[in-house]
């Protein structure tokens, strides 16, 4: 189960206090496992393992992600703005003070993800055109 004091232990605010923007605005494409990821973070702080925790438990099971392919896509993300981390401040006893990096989505990973539901509610919707097809 995800660590609901994750976001009570890190300094940074929610990103949902964060307006989105426009709709018409060109936002980078994302792949699936990015939506994923961006999708996690939506109002919440999350460190990378409970990245992978957080799809797994929402996939019941049935999508793992593997720590080879988080990283490298957290790295994108931040790359594209979609997303950023910060180190906390302190680490725990039991980690032995090693801290943690935690991730919180950004304005434009709103944006990424508003723009991708909207493609696939028009993807739902279309209909061949009437006109014949050229052959």
């Amino acid at each position: 189960m995800l660590d609901s004091k994750a976001s009570e232990m890190t300094s940074k605010p929610h990103e949902d206090e964060v307006p989105l923007p426009p709709e018409n605005e060109k936002i980078s494409s994302i792949s699936g496992l990015e939506e994923d990821i961006l999708t996690a973070l939506v109002g919440r702080n999350l460190y990378g393992l409970q990245i992978c925790a957080a799809i797994e438990e929402a996939s019941e099971g049935h999508q793992l992600l593997k720590i080879g392919s988080l990283y490298p896509s957290l790295h994108r993300l931040e790359k594209k703005q979609l997303i950023s981390s910060w180190m906390e401040e302190k680490g725990a006893k039991s980690r032995r003070g090693n801290r943690r990096k935690y991730y919180q989505i950004t304005s434009k990973g709103l944006g990424a993800l508003s723009q991708k539901r909207r493609m696939r509610e028009r993807l739902i919707e279309w209909r061949p055109s009437s006109s014949p097809q050229a052959t």
